[in-house]
C-alpha cells in the first residue's frame, strides 16, 4: 500500500514538473520539417538558412514588473507594452495579447529575415513586380540594382513597401516562400499569435494577417540585441543613396519623428493602414536604462509613444527632460 501511494505520488511530481507553465518567454522550438516537403533539395533558403537558425539558440524572459501599471498614464492605443529592456520585465500593459493587424511593423521581422540569410553586401535586382508595388515606396525601378543594405535602409526609413517586396523575392525566391519564413521565425522566437501574409504588412485586410503587442515586442528585443547593423539603420534619421550606374539618387526620411526629438529615441518602425490603425514600436536609452515601447491602433501614436516612454523611465528611476507634451 505504502509502495502504491509513494509510487503515485512520484508520477504526481513528475507530471506537475513536464507540463509547461504559460509566461512571456521566447523559446527556440525543435524543427519540424519533413523530408518530404523540401521541393528543391538545393535551395538554401531550405537547407543553409534553416540549419543557420535552428542552430542560434537564445532564451528571452518577459516578467512582470511587481508594480505593473501603478500610476500609468491613459493612452489612446488599444493594445500597448512597455519593456525595461534591461531585466525584461513588463512594466506597463494593456491588452497586450489581443491579435491585431500591425501594418508595417511587420517589417521588423522582414528585416529580421533579411539580414540572418542574405549579406549586406549583396546586390539585388528589381523586378517588375517590385517596382509596381504601391503605397509607402522608396521609389524603385524596375532593373536598377541596390545592395541589400540599401534596400533596408530604404525599408525602414521610408517604410517601402517595393522594398520589403524585392528583399522577399531575393531572400525567398518569391515572397510566398519568404512570408514562410517569416511565420517559422515568429514561431520560434515563441510569438505564437502571429501570422504574416506579405512581407510589408500592407494587405492588412486580410484577416489572417494579425499579431499582438507582446509578440511584436518579442520579435523588436530579438533584433535590438542581435543584429547591430539593423540598430544602426533604425537609428538612422536621413540617409542620402547617390546615384550610381545601377540606380537612381534616393533620399530617404525616417518616419519615426521621436527620433529626433525625444532623448535617447533609437527609433523602431512605424505602421499604418486603416485596419490596423497607427501603431510604433519605440526604443529609447537613457542613463543606461533601455524601454521598448509598442503601441497598437492609436489615434496618437506620438503622444501614446512620449506618455509611456517617460513612464517606463520614471518607473526606472530615471527622468526624461523634454517639452514634448
Amino acid at each position: 500500500m505504502l509502495k502504491s501511494i509513494y509510487i503515485f505520488s512520484l508520477l504526481f511530481f513528475i507530471i506537475i514538473c513536464i507540463i509547461p507553465f504559460r509566461d512571456y518567454s521566447i523559446t527556440y522550438l525543435e524543427p519540424k520539417i519533413n523530408a518530404t516537403e523540401k521541393k528543391d533539395p538545393e535551395d538554401r533558403f531550405v537547407t543553409t538558412a534553416l540549419k543557420k537558425e535552428y542552430v542560434e539558440e537564445s532564451l528571452i524572459y518577459f516578467t512582470e514588473a511587481k508594480d505593473l501599471n501603478k500610476d500609468a498614464p491613459m493612452v489612446s492605443a488599444e493594445s500597448a507594452l512597455v519593456i525595461d529592456m534591461n531585466t525584461n520585465k513588463i512594466i506597463y500593459a494593456k491588452n497586450e495579447e489581443v491579435k491585431k493587424p500591425v501594418a508595417s511593423l511587420a517589417k521588423v521581422m522582414t528585416a529580421i529575415i533579411a539580414v540572418e540569410h542574405a549579406k549586406m553586401d549583396e546586390k539585388i535586382k528589381i523586378s517588375s513586380t517590385a517596382a509596381k508595388v504601391g503605397e509607402n515606396t522608396m521609389g524603385l525601378k524596375k532593373d536598377e540594382k541596390f545592395t541589400l543594405e540599401e534596400l533596408l535602409y530604404g525599408l525602414i526609413l521610408d517604410s517601402g513597401n517595393d522594398s520589403a517586396y524585392a528583399i522577399a523575392e531575393h531572400v525567398g525566391k518569391t515572397e510566398q516562400e519568404f512570408v514562410k519564413f517569416m511565420n517559422r521565425k515568429a514561431n520560434l522566437l515563441g510569438a505564437y499569435n502571429t501570422k504574416f501574409v506579405d512581407s510589408s504588412g500592407l494587405n492588412s485586410q486580410n484577416k489572417e494577417f494579425y499579431s499582438t503587442a507582446i509578440d511584436m515586442a518579442k520579435m523588436a528585443v530579438y533584433s535590438q540585441n542581435n543584429h547591430k547593423e539593423l540598430k544602426k539603420i533604425y537609428a538612422t534619421f536621413i540617409k542620402e543613396l547617390p546615384e550610381t550606374e545601377e540606380h537612381e539618387y534616393k533620399y530617404l526620411e525616417n518616419q519615426t519623428n521621436l527620433l529626433t526629438t525625444y532623448p535617447g529615441d533609437g527609433g523602431m518602425k512605424t505602421g499604418y493602414t486603416e485596419e490596423a490603425g497607427v501603431c510604433l514600436i519605440s526604443y529609447a536609452e537613457n542613463d543606461g536604462k533601455k524601454v521598448l515601447v509598442v503601441i497598437l491602433y492609436s489615434t496618437d501614436r506620438r503622444g501614446d509613444s512620449i506618455l509611456l516612454l517617460d513612464y517606463g523611465f520614471n518607473q526606472l528611476g530615471v527622468h526624461v527632460e523634454h517639452n514634448l507634451l
